[in-house]
């Protein structure tokens, strides 16, 4: 099957994972439209339009004549308003999903996260088996995984749908953990947290968009992927730590200045969600219990099955990403192009 001649809808087509993935359909032959709040992004030959995840008949009129939607737009984030965060991943999933129905759209990808899994201590060597966690440290976690179970639970003979859950994507771009590394650079507040022996999978952009692409291209062509997930990373694990040194270094950045036991930084970042709930949201802080956990415990997981049945493999080793980033950089500076970056969130 080829998206040549297709007609495909990206959500959040103007963000970190929408405009790569938008400008490879366009590449590979497809009509793209790109869906974003404010109708406009930087990315050629993509079709834009203005609209929100929570506008039914607004998704409804979008989807018209489409044959695949990729939904990559939704809230991200470590910490907030729980009842934000479910509005808009969960109901928009849900309006998506109708959207799709109403206008008898092919096949739907969904942008889901390993944090469906997420419940406070470490995952090594997991696989899709894994159940979903009862107990989330984050909204964002919790949102993203009703909305995986909701896609799932929505595949039929004619609407195939399918999730991914791309590891800690990094590359080129408005990246939310390289976006966190420069300012925390930039700031000199790059402090290790933790030991600095967790082992975590990561995903280079390039990687993402293809396993995007496989996914929708195995849904269409077999039934059996229908209402399946699966784990995406690079390959192999890497030292989370040590990966961080190693870009700052490329990047020419400053390094990490020293380290931050693990467990008085988990109770800070206790207070903080505390002070977020009491808030209804309002404040925001750099920490919190989910980020940590992040940063200090193993979440790697077994990508067997996308390799099995999305005919998935991962190009782009955690080595050679650094390499690309540096290259990314050293012409960026040599052309006084702005450093696009994002804060971090995961």
């Amino acid at each position: 099957m080829t998206f040549a001649g297709r007609q495909v809808l990206v959500t959040g087509a103007s963000g970190f994972v929408g405009s790569a993935l938008a400008s490879r359909l366009v590449v590979e032959g497809a009509r793209v439209f790109g869906l974003s709040r404010h109708g406009v992004g930087p990315k050629a030959g993509i079709e834009w339009l203005t609209g929100d995840l929570e506008d039914a008949e607004r998704l409804t009129d979008v989807t018209r004549g489409v044959d695949t939607v990729f939904h990559v737009g939704g809230m991200v984030g470590h910490f907030g308003d729980r009842d934000r965060y479910m509005q808009v991943n969960v109901g928009g999933t849900r309006n998506i999903i109708e959207a799709c129905r109403r206008n008898g759209v092919k096949t739907l990808v969904f942008t889901s996260t390993p944090s469906v899994i997420a419940d406070g201590s470490g995952h090594f060597g997991v696989d899709e088996t894994h159940p979903y966690s009862t107990r989330f440290e984050s909204p964002y976690s919790e949102s993203k995984a009703a909305a995986e179970k909701i896609v799932r639970e929505s595949n039929t003979a004619a609407l195939r749908t399918v999730c991914i859950r791309p590891h800690m994507i990094w590359g080129p771009g408005p990246s939310h953990w390289v976006g966190g590394l420069r300012k925390l650079s930039r700031s000199r507040t790059l402090y290790q947290i933790g030991s600095g022996t967790n082992r975590v999978g990561m995903t280079y952009m390039d990687d993402c968009v293809s396993a995007h692409i496989a996914a929708g291209r195995a849904v269409e062509a077999d039934s059996a992927v229908g209402g399946q997930a699966f784990f995406i990373h690079s390959g192999s694990p890497v030292l989370l730590w040590e990966w961080v040194r190693d870009l700052a270094r490329a990047l020419g950045l400053d390094p990490v200045r020293g380290k931050i036991p693990a467990r008085p930084a988990a109770a800070a970042a206790r207070v903080c969600d505390m002070l977020v709930r009491m808030s209804g949201g309002s404040l925001h802080f750099p920490v919190s219990r989910y980020l940590i956990t992040e940063l200090t415990t193993d979440h790697y997981s077994r990508i067997d099955k996308a390799r099995a049945m999305l005919g998935y493999e991962p190009q782009v080793s955690v080595a050679e990403g650094i390499a690309r980033m540096a290259e990314a950089e050293r012409l960026a500076r040599a052309t006084a192009q702005p450093i696009v970056e994002a804060s971090l969130s995961i």
